[in-house]
């Protein structure tokens, strides 16, 4: 949500997961955008988008807590 990626980015949060290489997105549907085909997984923290980005990509998809994801992002 908006205010979570505010603090995310005054902390310095975003920009390491961006030079890490992770696209950070807000304020969309995951149903209705398009998936990029480079990378080799996506993560997320709602049921919903697994739900469907795992129908609608070839690439591996897991359902995570944003916690997980982040440290994972951070490894």
């Amino acid at each position: 949500n908006r205010v979570f990626f505010q603090l995310a980015k005054e902390s310095g949060i975003v920009n390491k997961l961006k030079e890490a290489g992770v696209e950070v997105y807000t304020d969309t549907c995951m149903v209705v955008s398009s998936l990029p085909d480079e990378g080799g997984l996506y993560l997320t923290d709602s049921l919903k988008a697994y739900f469907y980005m795992s129908r609608l990509s070839s690439k591996e998809v897991r359902a995570s807590p944003l916690m997980s994801i982040l440290n994972f992002a951070m490894e």
